[in-house]
């Protein structure tokens, strides 16, 4: 590959890692991403927390119509409350994915809680949102692990009365709200 070749591929733009709908980066980078930085953690031992985050329409709202709008208008918000640091992908369906690098349980749930509160502010009513929260290694020794873990902690708070977000603990407390400090209900 003769010089001129080669310049012009390393210059190339490179593909938009980002999904349309919601600007939020798209899932299959997201999961490349977390397999990356869940390999580095293993040689610096800073800590990662995953956010599984589902937003539901309120009892007895349709918002099938206005779905679109809320994902997009949902993605824009999370990447506000985020930091530059962090990644977030919208799954489908209101399911959105964050990663919260270095990150540990204690500051993930004050992110999640700002997530949620940020959710509640500006939906007022129209839709609520579930958080859970497991962090690398503590609660999983893989990406699928992390993700189940993270998944099951969004799920159990979603089986509770209000909107909450639960971590994943690891020990003895197998799930619950933040040790000493009980999700807020909204």
């Amino acid at each position: 590959m003769d010089k001129s070749k080669i310049l012009e591929r390393l210059l190339q733009k490179p593909a938009n890692p980002c999904d349309p709908e919601t600007g939020l980066h798209r899932e299959d980078y997201f999961q490349a991403i977390l397999s990356v930085e869940m390999a580095g953690i293993k040689r610096t031992g800073e800590p990662l927390t995953l956010c599984v985050a589902v937003a539901e329409p309120c009892p007895g709202r349709d918002v099938e119509p206005a779905r679109h709008q809320d994902n997009a208008a949902a993605g824009t918000l999370i990447r506000r409350t985020i930091r530059e640091v962090d990644l977030a992908t919208h799954c489908g369906d209101g399911l959105f994915l964050v990663l919260l690098r270095r990150t540990g349980a204690e500051n993930a749930h004050i992110a999640a809680e700002r997530i949620q509160a940020s959710v509640d502010e500006s939906f007022k009513g129209r839709i609520t949102v579930c958080i859970g929260l497991a962090s690398f290694p503590v609660d999983g020794v893989n990406r699928e692990a992390l993700i189940a873990r993270a998944t099951d902690a969004c799920a159990r708070a979603g089986g509770r009365a209000g909107r909450r977000v639960f971590l994943r603990q690891a020990g003895a407390q197998e799930l619950g709200e933040k040790p000493g400090h009980p999700a807020r209900r909204r």
